[in-house]
């Protein structure tokens, strides 16, 4: 597909689920990432009409789509056992991807590339994350708190003697996360105790120390990275984890995008096992997939089968004959 083409194809993709507030976005690596969505109400403030772009009073988006993206639609489980995940991660060739790499609290100076109007000129500071897809960054207006953050320069945001991230918790900038394909903006404050509803960011040491840049879960090619993350409605969840009805037409919708984007390996698994469903197979007669990606398709198509009229009770009689056999528990439970 010529890349002009594939851009806007893309462009008009993420156009949709801009619009549609059951969607989420998110910017960032393993451990440490900023989400973006709204609320049904919550409309988005005027922004010169920006291409790709949305904000509101608690955060915004930018997405600056490029010729080079590479997509890959994927499915996960969950510890829930009839839940799964799902999302669309877009991504770029590692060398376009790779961040800054800054390894302690830098100044960067004004930010001039600020979503909305009034925050121009506020001061950024990069937090020295080491992101391999991207940069971690505050920024802020207040001078007492620019001024704390220069006597931070060039330590550690994760030094417990310092106390910096306490210190960022209680003060509340701006938190931005940056890639090659965008960034998003928090502008709400951070909450100690639980996630808040809307955009929020997420700093997890103990992941950050995997020094990953996605979960290795997810099937990206080689020598790529994700630098912008998708996540259309889910069949089973809103977007801040809640439980919803069963949505037939958000599960068909999804699975367009897998189709068309999907690991192929993946994709095939899985209307393998739903064709052995709906032929009524026995599954005494199914051979267990050696490799990981498959047994994931197995399990996440037993689940979704579980809510497909013409395969639910084959889903349970086969979910049930696996949890009975001893040698079926790692592929159930891995």
């Amino acid at each position: 597909m010529p890349h002009t083409r594939k851009t806007s194809e893309l462009s008009q993709l993420i156009q949709t689920y801009l619009d549609d507030t059951n969607s989420s976005f998110s910017i960032g690596a393993f451990g440490a990432v900023a989400e973006f969505f709204r609320s049904a109400t919550e409309a988005c403030l005027a922004l010169n009409s920006e291409p790709l772009t949305c904000a509101t009073s608690r955060g915004g988006i930018r997405i600056r789509m490029r010729g080079d993206v590479r997509v890959r639609a994927y499915e996960m489980l969950t510890t829930h056992p009839q839940r799964w995940l799902h999302g669309v991660a877009l991504c770029l060739p590692e060398c376009s991807a790779r961040g800054a790499g800054r390894s302690v609290i830098t100044e960067l100076g004004p930010d001039c590339d600020a979503i909305r109007e009034q925050d121009f000129g506020g001061t950024l500071f990069d937090v020295g994350l080491r992101l391999a897809n991207g940069d971690f960054l505050v920024r802020s207006n207040d001078p007492a708190v620019i001024s704390a953050l220069r006597k931070f320069s060039g330590s550690h945001l994760l030094d417990a003697d310092l106390k910096i991230m306490d210190f960022i918790v209680d003060a509340s900038p701006h938190r931005v996360v940056t890639s090659s394909l965008g960034r998003i903006e928090v502008y709400q404050t951070i909450d100690r105790h639980q996630t808040p509803d809307g955009p929020h960011t997420h700093v997890l040491p103990k992941l950050l120390r995997c020094a990953r840049a996605y979960d290795a879960k997810i099937p990206i090619e080689h020598n790529y990275l994700p630098c912008l993350n998708l996540y259309p409605p889910n069949p089973l969840t809103h977007n801040n984890g809640e439980s919803v009805g069963y949505q037939h037409h958000r599960h068909l919708a999804f699975q367009s995008l897998l189709n068309k984007w999907g690991c192929p390996e993946y994709v095939t698994q899985k209307r393998e096992l739903l064709a052995s469903l709906r032929n009524n197979t026995d599954p005494a007669t199914f051979a267990f997939p050696s490799k990981r990606i498959r047994r994931s398709a197995v399990r996440i198509a037993l689940r979704q089968g579980a809510f497909d009229k013409s395969t639910m009770l084959q889903a349970q009689k086969w979910t049930q004959y696996f949890h009975k056999r001893r040698n079926a528990e790692e592929f159930l439970d891995e």
